[in-house]
């Protein structure tokens, strides 16, 4: 019964995009001009140029998590300006002020991540669906806290909100709230204005699907899940090579992963600027180290709307994700960053 319901919402849905993609002619090509990125905030200001990238790092904290990421950043002559992190709603912005303060004291600005579950993992699926919850209102006083916390920064801060919606691995995608996108959008919208009531004018909200889609239905599409414009700062792309470790993965080279998604989304939302918020290669399945060699330069040459880069390091399972899986890797990787498109101070105190 449900899969027949699920094929006719598929059917009615398709015939809809069907109308819309025959009266409206899409451009082959968009070209933008590209501007500096410039964010003052009272403290701090993150300015990047329009000739280059700037690349952040999801480390994973092992134990003295900024001994262990200077020591990586030593070994590979680089400082990451700008660090991502994971928070989830058993997680109320006191318990993890102190931190993200210490990261700033550091002179790095941040991306929150914060995914809407309550489960003891993202993976561990018990019913805890919060994205009706928000749009009802029920986690108000939580997230009023954070965007009050993250005002208090009097820096910049990127808050990226339940990002791989379309991918059924997140309690947060609509297959566990009747096929029904608009409900993210719904809860997105509310975040969105308490934040304004709390006055977070330094807060950048990133919207970030996956590039693939799954369940792979036209009601799952990644653009029904769009809040629109005036409620998005900046567009995040997020494509793995996972390597060849499953046996429904594939080796995809850089431009595999991430030409066709970019296409794509300059077609759909070239107004924002883009970030990939997290990527990495697998050591497992191919030849890491050509890939970083190879694909890296290519930010510069075939993707400019894409501003910054955020490296995922870390293992997970049979994904070998980092940096320093092996020397030749991190050979790689400390080669390709001393290009100058990747050089520049973009954090510095006001």
């Amino acid at each position: 019964m449900i899969e027949n319901y699920i094929q006719k919402v598929d059917e009615i849905i398709s015939k809809i995009l069907f109308i819309n993609q025959t009266t409206h002619q899409i451009p082959q090509e968009i070209v933008k001009d590209i501007p500096d990125i410039v964010m003052n905030g009272e403290t701090i200001s993150f300015i990047i140029p329009s000739d280059k990238c700037v690349f952040g790092i999801y480390y994973y904290p092992y134990n003295d998590y900024m001994r262990e990421l200077t020591e990586l950043e030593k070994n590979i002559a680089y400082k990451f300006e700008l660090i991502m992190d994971y928070y989830d709603f058993n997680d109320p912005f006191k318990q993890v002020e102190e931190q993200i303060v210490k990261l700033y004291s550091y002179k790095r600005i941040m991306m929150v991540t914060l995914q809407p579950f309550i489960s003891t993992t993202a993976k561990d699926f018990d019913g805890s669906c919060l994205i009706p919850r928000i749009v009802n209102g029920e986690y108000d006083e939580f997230l009023f806290e954070w965007a009050y916390g993250l005002k208090e920064l009097g820096a910049p801060v990127f808050f990226r909100f339940g990002n791989e919606m379309n991918g059924d691995w997140t309690e947060w995608c609509s297959w566990f709230y009747s096929l029904d996108p608009d409900l993210y959008i719904m809860a997105w919208s509310r975040i969105y204005t308490l934040f304004e009531k709390a006055g977070a004018n330094n807060v950048y909200f990133v919207w970030n699907p996956h590039d693939r889609t799954y369940p792979d239905y036209n009601w799952n599409k990644e653009y029904l899940y769009y809040p629109g414009n005036s409620k998005v700062d900046w567009i995040g792309l997020t494509a793995y090579n996972n390597g060849v470790t499953r046996p429904s993965e594939e080796w995809r080279e850089f431009e595999e992963c991430y030409s066709d998604l970019y296409r794509e989304y300059m077609l759909r939302y070239s107004s924002k600027p883009f970030m990939i918020t997290e990527f990495a290669c697998n050591e497992l399945g191919g030849d890491k180290a050509e890939w970083i060699t190879q694909g890296f330069p290519l930010l510069r040459e075939n993707y400019p709307n894409i501003r910054i880069a955020v490296w995922w390091d870390a293992v997970d399972g049979t994904w070998i994700y980092n940096i320093d899986s092996t020397e030749r890797s991190k050979e790689a990787f400390k080669e390709a960053l001393r290009s100058s498109y990747f050089q520049l101070n973009a954090v510095s105190l006001i």
